[in-house]
């Protein structure tokens, strides 16, 4: 739909609320148990090859072709400048395939939050609830 309309998203959790963090993912956390363990075993590799699950999540939302806006919270100069270094060019593609292949059905999960609206989604109505498992990033 956003290419459809030539419209930019915003991606305003690049980081899944922490669970692609560096630090412990919060108890009170809405993600299901199987995402939060996913962060885990994309932590575990990016760690095998060498760099930091941060910095590839948010490259793969820098480089996506419909994201125009990515929104980062930081409370500290260390995150900041961490994430900065998502800036520099690095090739991330065998570590997402494979973080891909090793999380499943829970890559690019999305959990129902905040309040229940009506929303208008290709012609049809839906609540937000009704259609939150996202589908893979693709073109």
């Amino acid at each position: 739909l956003a290419k459809e309309k030539s419209i930019g998203l915003i991606n305003a959790s690049p980081l899944h609320m922490g669970i692609l963090g560096l630090g412990e993912v919060p108890s009170w956390h809405p993600a299901p148990p199987e995402v939060v363990s996913t962060g885990s075993k994309a932590r575990q590799i990016c760690k095998a090859h060498g760099v930091r699950l941060t910095e590839v999540a948010l490259r793969l939302c820098l480089g996506h072709p419909y994201v125009s806006t990515t929104l980062v919270g930081m409370s500290t100069v260390e995150p900041l400048e961490q994430n900065l270094t998502a800036l520099e060019p690095a090739d991330d593609a065998a570590t997402i395939r494979e973080i891909t292949a090793a999380t499943g059905e829970w890559f690019n999960y999305i959990w129902p939050s905040g309040l229940r609206r009506s929303e208008i989604l290709d012609g049809a109505n839906t609540t937000v609830e009704d259609g939150l498992k996202s589908r893979p990033v693709s073109d």
